[in-house]
């Protein structure tokens, strides 16, 4: 589906929103718009950022208008971009879109993004969720739906900070050491806030035996 799910995207907004605040992100590159998911949650907190999409599917950049958008916006399958070409950028939001690849293909596509941003953020479901093509869009089926905490982590070096909420995992990868320092820095406070927010909801982070918590 174009939008996705609700769980962490809170710990998503107050992520970016501290990250912002301390001038780490001005450039975002959003991977796999749909209808502008990412765009819609974080540009709040970003009034001043240059955002890229990218959006294979022609009918949801016409549905959901997302050239109005995004300052950019390339239509091209993720797999084929040149994030080269891309950069600079402070932020790649990966949201909701790995799961639609294979784990090569994400791990590629990754590791591309890693080489032209300091912050790279990943959503996805870690637990088994399978899908098929919904609104005519065969970009929607779930190619890899199996994917887990320990093979996430085990896939993408780089892992600074996560939390999972429920079904969704969202990892915080970076690769310079201030940018780590940054993270680190808000991952030390923002979960346990959210857990005594929400008491009831299913959470883990960081060092918690994930196993023991979910």
């Amino acid at each position: 589906m174009p939008s996705s799910s609700q769980y962490g995207k809170l710990y998503t907004s107050l992520l970016i929103k501290k990250l912002a605040e301390a001038g780490a992100i001005t450039t975002v590159i959003d991977c796999g718009c749909g209808d502008g998911t990412y765009h819609r949650l974080l540009s709040p907190v970003l009034p001043k950022c240059v955002w890229t999409g990218i959006e294979v599917w022609q009918p949801y950049i016409t549905a959901f208008a997302l050239d109005t958008l995004y300052h950019r916006l390339i239509h091209s399958d993720l797999r084929n971009a040149d994030f080269r070409r891309l950069a600079p950028a402070d932020l790649v939001i990966f949201g909701d879109v790995l799961e639609h690849m294979s784990k090569l293909e994400a791990q590629m596509v990754v590791g591309r993004a890693l080489e032209i941003a300091p912050f790279v953020l990943i959503s996805i479901p870690v637990v088994d969720y399978p899908q098929g093509e919904e609104h005519g869009n065969p970009h929607e089926a779930h190619v890899k739906d199996d994917w887990d905490h320990t093979e996430v982590m085990a896939s993408f070096p780089g892992i600074t900070a996560f939390f999972i909420h429920d079904h969704i995992g969202v990892y915080v990868l970076t690769s310079t050491s201030q940018a780590a320092i940054y993270v680190n820095a808000v991952q030390a406070v923002l979960p346990q806030l959210l857990h005594q927010q929400f008491p009831q909801d299913r959470m883990a982070w960081g060092g918690w035996q994930v196993a023991n918590h979910l």
